[in-house]
């Protein structure tokens, strides 16, 4: 019974050993641009696991607000902790989530296809309904919802607005996150890449980012695990380019009229992806 008791204690020591070496981790996205895939490879990682999510940061377009709901909702960071959420640009937000010793990698997908998947996502059957299903309803159709996604609704023409009476246009949508791009200490990660070809090299670079040690192992425990679609309540299809087969000329006309093509390029994708 004794010896027993002492390796328990052991072994609760050596865990905890571990998990303060682990890093703590920011995975930040753009909305539908694949949030819940990237946080199932992380937590595939041993003793890593989901802390807490800052989703509704998205919804907060005051800067004093924002930086303080994101404050509240994470607190003070630990070991072995993974934070999501969509958390648009801010030198404020960037500066608080780095004395957090978060390591932050920010996900994002071609503009087209993210359009797509937030209408499906906020129309689709389940319980609860979406915050915004009442809004989108009232569009009458796919197609008009597809084309309310991309040039905003309400006050979201003009400005970033996001809240269950108004949307950004998806110009707005992603130059509130830009910034986060160019960071030396973010790590950019392209969804594409995190589902095509180069997935292995994509999951390797995010394992040295996050400073944790990897083998062959580990890899194939992420592909079989972290890449189990029902893990995500919100995954859909998941696929890449799945746009070209939801826009008709119109918005396609809509989409370039409000994201310029120098934009899109920006971002690494062109119409003859």
């Amino acid at each position: 019974m004794i010896r027993e008791k002492f390796k328990y204690i052991l072994n609760q020591v050596s865990i905890a050993s571990k998990r303060h070496s682990l890093p703590r981790v920011m995975v930040n996205s753009i909305p539908k641009s694949g949030t819940n895939l990237l946080k199932n490879i992380v937590a595939t990682v041993p003793n890593m696991s989901v802390c807490g999510d800052v989703s509704l940061a998205a919804q907060r377009y005051d800067s004093v607000e924002r930086i303080a709901y994101i404050r509240s909702s994470i607190g003070k960071s630990k070991p072995g902790c993974i934070y999501t959420g969509h958390i648009p640009f801010s030198e404020e937000i960037h500066s608080w989530l780095s004395e957090q010793k978060l390591k932050h990698i920010f996900l994002y997908r071609d503009p087209r296809d993210v359009t797509v998947s937030i209408y499906h996502y906020i129309m689709k059957e389940k319980t609860p309904r979406h915050a915004y299903y009442d809004m989108f309803s009232k569009f009458g159709s796919d197609h008009v919802r597809l084309m309310k996604v991309i040039s905003g609704f309400g006050g979201g023409e003009k400005e970033y607005r996001n809240s269950p009476e108004e949307i950004p246009s998806i110009k707005l949508a992603y130059e509130s996150y830009e910034s986060w791009m160019n960071r030396p200490d973010v790590l950019a990660v392209r969804y594409e890449d995190l589902i095509g070809p180069a997935r292995i090299q994509t999951v390797e670079s995010i394992l040295k980012f996050i400073e944790v040690n990897y083998s062959i192992d580990l890899l194939s425990k992420i592909n079989s695990e972290g890449y189990n679609p029902k893990k995500s309540h919100t995954f859909r299809d998941g696929v890449s380019g799945g746009w070209k087969n939801e826009y008709k000329l119109e918005h396609i006309d809509a989409f370039r009229r409000v994201f310029s093509d120098e934009q899109l390029a920006l971002w690494g994708y062109t119409w003859e992806d």
